[in-house]
């Protein structure tokens, strides 16, 4: 059943999952800065499905100098927007945790987002390949569909969409069996770590999967964890 994702309401779900720092989130930002850290600066990044959640993007703003967000929602794309021009208060909480982790997020946050954030309105399928030096991608691939198939399609275009020795970095839902917002139910297909190694290391190197263990009080029923990926792209010739 094809899902309608303009009634994905954005702000219904920034109020389930991000009014405050959730322990899981904590854990991914912390290593998040560890990631960026260790990077020399790059030039352009992908940011795909990202939704209405700005801290990935946060994550990059002072590694990265070009960044290029692509979210099949013109919902999503409709919040993302106010929120690069002000952000809500309750991102300014995430934004505090990157800056007591590193004093790389000593910047101003509007301005960077403003000066290196880009939004387009497109889907995971469509990526263009080899464009970016890196891509980050939060939820998406395992939460728009319940087909195996494309899934594995997702993730390929994910990785395709960056130029050989780039970046890569995820986060997947372990195990979702799917969402629902104001009684709406949206996808998912369930992954393990098997099945993202299974896609992700024949066209990549330095693959790291890191398992998020699921919160005492987990931000919704339906899921056992979260999978954070690094890994670099391999030369790939198709």
């Amino acid at each position: 059943m094809k899902t309608n994702w303009e009634k994905f309401d954005a702000r219904t779900y920034i109020g389930n999952n991000y009014s405050s720092i959730h322990s899981e989130d904590r854990e991914i930002i912390n290593r998040l800065v560890t990631f960026y850290s260790s990077l020399s600066s790059v030039m352009s990044a992908l940011e795909v499905g990202v939704g209405p959640n700005l801290y990935p993007i946060m994550a990059m703003l002072p590694y990265i100098k070009k960044i290029e967000c692509i979210d099949f929602s013109k919902s999503n794309l409709i919040y993302l927007r106010k929120q690069l021009k002000k952000p809500d208060d309750n991102w300014y909480k995430f934004w505090e945790l990157f800056r007591s982790l590193s004093h790389k997020y000593n910047i101003d946050l509007v301005e960077n987002l403003e000066k290196k954030v880009k939004t387009k309105h497109g889907s995971i399928y469509e990526l263009e390949e080899k464009k970016y030096d890196l891509a980050s991608m939060f939820f998406c691939a395992e939460s728009i569909t319940r087909e195996h198939n494309e899934f594995v399609l997702a993730c390929n275009k994910f990785i395709k969409s960056v130029k050989s020795g780039g970046n890569l970095v995820a986060v997947f839902m372990e195990n979702s069996k799917g969402y629902s917002i104001n009684n709406i139910d949206f996808p998912a297909y369930p992954v393990d770590i098997d099945l993202i190694k299974k896609i992700f290391q024949p066209k990549t190197s330095s693959l790291l999967v890191v398992r998020i263990p699921l919160a005492r009080q987990p931000l919704r029923p339906g899921y056992i964890g979260m999978l954070l990926l690094t890994a670099v792209v391999k030369n790939l010739k198709d």
